[in-house]
């Protein structure tokens, strides 16, 4: 297998992507470049390796967080970065030292409504998951979430209806 860019770029396909992740499941040091580019490339490579990044597990991912949420946070950061990103934050244990972070940009994510509909669902996954952790930030997302209700779509109002009512349940 050549310089990973290139082979992200050789063909759009689910086939191309997963034997990339074969390769990297296979050889973790190649894991640093799928990373690299993922948080550093240009648009079209950096769009692809979100595709194989978000496939991989969030364990694979833990030492990498920091340059993720890094790259999430950046303004040029593209939709598929961002939702690749609040996916993976999802089903990851976030350290301790990251939470806030994760938090503000969570947050940002869910609140702004330009954003994709499955950015800010994931969003409020990884949210609601830090509110299981830090319960004091519970009101903070009922708020966001009591305020954006009105104003969003039926998979994202499915989205938050279930999260208040796991919320209610927290109490």
């Amino acid at each position: 297998m050549g310089p990973l860019a290139d082979e992200l770029l050789r063909e759009n396909s689910k086939k191309n992507m997963i034997r990339i992740q074969d390769e990297i499941e296979a050889n973790p040091e190649r894991l640093i470049e799928l990373v690299e580019l993922f948080c550093h490339a240009r648009y079209r490579i950096q769009q692809r390796s979100a595709w194989v990044v978000g496939s991989l597990s969030p364990n694979q991912l833990t030492p990498f967080l920091p340059q993720i949420i890094d790259a999430c946070s950046s303004v040029e950061a593209n939709d598929s970065t961002k939702r690749n990103t609040m996916r993976l934050l999802q089903f990851s244990k976030i350290p301790e030292e990251l939470s806030g972070k994760v938090w503000d940009l969570s947050f940002e994510l869910a609140s702004r409504r330009e954003e994709a509909i499955a950015i800010r669902a994931f969003a409020i996954g990884v949210l609601h998951n830090l509110v299981k952790v830090y319960p004091e930030l519970g009101n903070e997302l009922r708020a966001l979430l009591e305020q954006e209700a009105p104003y969003t779509s039926k998979g994202l109002l499915n989205r938050i209806t279930n999260t208040l009512k796991s919320l209610d349940k927290l109490k």
